[in-house]
């Protein structure tokens, strides 16, 4: 599983890079999403924009592991992709 680390109030800006089954970019022109990140038993939604980009900075958890899914829109309405781990550490 795929771990990206935030510090608690960091601008981070985080850009996906889809690939095939090996291991191949794929063109992801156009494609938009949505990170869903469970936190404290609600579903806190982030754009994902045409680059491919979430900003992580409007989570303002607890430091903590954060199990995220990861939802694209490659044309037909948001599809899920799979999971990843938000690794929030507390800032300053």
């Amino acid at each position: 599983m795929t771990i990206i680390s935030h510090r608690r109030g960091a601008r981070r800006i985080y850009t996906f890079d889809p690939e095939d089954e090996n291991g191949q970019s794929v063109d992801s022109d156009g494609v938009t999403g949505e990170l869903r990140v469970s936190a404290r038993d609600t579903c806190i939604a982030l754009p994902i924009d045409s680059a491919l980009e979430v900003n992580l900075q409007p989570l303002d958890e607890p430091a903590g592991d954060y199990v995220a899914s990861v939802y694209l829109d490659w044309g037909e309405g948001l599809e899920f992709e799979g999971d990843i781990l938000i690794r929030i550490s507390e800032g300053c």
